[in-house]
């Protein structure tokens, strides 16, 4: 879904933020530039670029600013 999306909006990879929590996000980590943990499992901590560990998303802000 998110490579269709960028497709039909004609977003780059590296204009692309994804935010995920568990394993199950780790493919879509695959397909954008700036990888965001949300008070997230180790495992995905680690293909991050950025780690939020509160439960406040408006932390995004300053990643995006």
């Amino acid at each position: 879904m998110l490579v269709r999306l960028q497709n039909i909006l004609a977003i780059s990879r590296e204009d692309t933020l994804v935010v995920g929590d568990g394993a199950n996000d780790l493919s879509m980590f695959d397909y954008a530039d700036t990888r965001v943990a949300f008070c997230a499992k180790p495992i995905l901590r680690k293909a991050a670029t950025h780690c939020i560990d509160t439960k406040d998303l408006r932390e995004i802000l300053k990643i995006v600013d």
